[in-house]
């Protein structure tokens, strides 16, 4: 969240995903917050028990760097697209991202995200402060279907 009260959403993770890594390498407060779209288990380890875990393996900092190298170029690739592409291409992208990320096949070339993705939230993935029926009218690319 920015000092002006606007929500990012800067990443989406899964099942057996790493989150919260950068403190416990810099020391420092996190610079993120995480919300769970769905019922979750989390495990947590104090800086201690991490420490202690690379002085055993530091094969682990090997792992851990190539975890945050692949976030950076992710990261990379966001603001290159954030600042290339237009409001449209934003979205696009975003909606691409989201049917890699849990898309589902619902036959006859059709793919469903089986997540309720809000306006604010795809504007917050996106990047971009969009108004919710831009999005949904001015696009054409999104299709609500209601089941009874």
């Amino acid at each position: 969240t920015s000092d002006r009260g606007e929500e990012r959403i800067i990443a989406l993770v899964g099942a057996g995903e790493i989150i919260g890594e950068l403190s416990l390498i810099d020391h420092q407060p996190r610079s993120a917050s995480a919300i769970a779209l769905c019922d979750s288990t989390f495990r947590y380890i104090t800086r201690q028990a991490f420490e202690d875990c690379t002085k055993d393996d530091p094969e682990i900092y090997k792992h851990l760097t190539a975890l945050l190298a692949a976030r950076l170029r992710e990261t990379d690739e966001a603001l290159a697209a954030a600042s290339f592409l237009s409001v449209r291409g934003c979205v696009a992208r975003t909606l691409l991202e989201l049917v890699d990320y849990i898309g589902k096949d619902a036959g006859r070339g059709r793919i469903l995200l089986d997540q309720r993705i809000s306006g604010k939230d795809l504007a917050a993935m996106s990047g971009e402060q969009l108004s919710q029926s831009y999005m949904l009218n001015d696009i054409g690319a999104l299709e609500r279907e209601v089941h009874h």
